[in-house]
């Protein structure tokens, strides 16, 4: 699911295409909030950052398998 992609994963997704920005660091990444995103948020999910509510998982845990 999207929004349960960590900013690492996020950041690796958009390398290619920012290449030429990034190797001259000359693009910074800022969150709706205004906080600049750096190495220190990877572990962080992208809907953490963007303050997305995201629909609870399934119980599934007392679910007998037929």
């Amino acid at each position: 699911m999207p929004g349960r992609t960590n900013w690492l994963q996020a950041r690796q997704l958009m390398a290619h295409g920012l290449r030429p920005l990034l190797s001259k660091s000359k693009l910074e990444f800022v969150s709706p909030a205004g906080e600049r995103l750096t190495k220190g948020d990877d572990s962080r999910t992208v809907a953490e950052i963007f303050h997305c509510d995201l629909p609870r998982e399934a119980d599934t845990s007392d679910v007998v398998p037929v």
